[in-house]
């Protein structure tokens, strides 16, 4: 019951976030409404999908690990096909961090299957690791963009 109770505010959560906060994609990053609609939809469901998978099968890593890893994929393979921003970089920037949260959910299948032989501080070295060369990477091309942004601004 209690479970059921915080997956229903976890997904309260996530369409109060994107009523109020996904609104604040700028104009110029979309290419147009019918796909900011489209992706602000796949976003939802999305969180919805990462949401009940991390509370409701808690008790079933390999379930978790699979539908955490084949979402990430199917909204990576969106982003691709769709290419919903104007800006190549923020295509790519989203592409990056779903294939990383995918290869880096896959890797805990190493503790599920083969615990003898995965040293746990190393896979959990690894995944640091990974999400901070995706952090670092995000930062990277949105300082990218701030400065071309800048530069298109004053030597109009």
């Amino acid at each position: 019951m209690i479970l059921m109770i915080n997956t229903l505010l976890a997904f309260l959560n996530q369409i109060l976030y994107l009523k109020f906060m996904g609104n604040n994609l700028k104009n110029n990053e979309i290419i147009n409404g019918r796909k900011q609609q489209l992706y602000q939809q796949v976003k939802l469901l999305s969180a919805l999908i990462f949401t009940f998978a991390i509370i409701q099968l808690q008790n079933f890593p390999q379930s978790q690990i699979l539908i955490i890893s084949s979402n990430s994929l199917i909204v990576s393979i969106y982003i691709f096909m769709v290419q919903p921003f104007k800006i190549v970089l923020r295509n790519y920037q989203l592409i990056i961090q779903e294939i990383a949260l995918c290869l880096a959910s896959l890797t805990f299948v190493a503790y599920i299957y083969f615990p003898q032989s995965v040293d746990p501080i190393v896979l959990g070295w690894f995944h640091i690791m990974t999400f901070i060369t995706m952090l670092l990477g995000n930062l990277v091309i949105d300082l990218f963009s701030f400065v071309m942004n800048i530069k298109r601004i004053y030597f109009k």
